[in-house]
């Protein structure tokens, strides 16, 4: 019959426990002690030894909001509890850098090569007659990472640097340099509230113990639910749920 039809149905739901909360809560308490107490080197350890991230360099425009002011004040933002996570950050690396540099470049497979190149350059001002082939291009300091930042960190005009990209090394006079701006690197703890494996594990048992006892029959269905103490939820299919794109129905009801 294509009529209505009411089923009955068993949710289990996966939700953190009170060990779970406070388990998380304990170790957010311990991330967050560790994470002040940490100089700016030693605070990205902390992060990363509690799974949080090290940004890139960049300026306080790229900071949530929430967190720019506490941390503009240099104090650590958190742990403040947002949606269903902890969250709380620090400054962990300060620097006065232009914004913008204009390169002139070229590119090399062999670190060696690229640094004899590099060495010469800065005997001849800078003369790329040396090299084959040479490019110019503006390299933007805002959001780049800490490895490859440390080339231009102290860069300026005139300057001979070396760093790698895309398994290339780069061999570059700064050109020219645009004004300084102030960026910063943040490392972030989030912390999840959810719930442990011990608890998702033990509501899979349940429901698999249920899905067991319950086959067969609607009496063998309810009477697991007596023996388990479990309520079932009521839902109806009818026929305007049906999808005539793939034929399939929906549930009204289910949550």
């Amino acid at each position: 019959s294509l009529g209505n039809r009411a089923i009955r149905y068993m949710l289990f739901e996966i939700a953190p426990t009170e060990d779970d909360l406070a388990s998380v809560e304990a170790e957010v308490k311990q991330a967050a002690e560790q994470l002040s107490a940490a100089d700016m080197a030693q605070a990205k350890s902390v992060a990363r030894s509690f799974a949080g991230e090290v940004s890139p360099f960049i300026t306080f425009d790229r900071i949530p909001a929430a967190q720019t002011e506490t941390l503009k004040s240099g104090a650590m933002y958190g742990p403040e509890k947002l949606d269903n996570a902890w969250v709380m950050s620090r400054i962990v690396a300060k620097a006065d850098v232009p914004s913008t540099f204009r390169l002139e470049y070229a590119v090399f497979d062999d670190k060696q090569q690229a640094d004899k190149i590099a060495a010469e350059l800065a005997t001849v001002d800078g003369d790329f007659t040396t090299a084959v082939d040479t490019f110019d291009e503006q390299v933007d300091f805002n959001g780049m990472d800490e490895y490859r930042a440390k080339s231009f960190i102290d860069a300026k005009a005139g300057d001979i640097i070396t760093f790698n990209e895309s398994g290339k090394v780069l061999v570059a006079k700064v050109v020219e340099a645009g004004d300084k701006t102030q960026f910063v690197q943040v490392a972030q703890i989030v912390k999840q509230i959810k719930p442990s494996d011990a608890t998702v594990d033990a509501v899979s048992r349940r429901a698999s113990t249920f899905d067991n006892k319950s086959r067969g029959s609607a009496e063998a269905f309810q009477n697991a639910a007596d023996e388990m103490a479990l309520i079932p939820r009521m839902a109806v299919i009818s026929r305007s749920d049906r999808n005539y794109q793939t034929g399939e129905r929906g549930i009204r009801g289910v949550d």
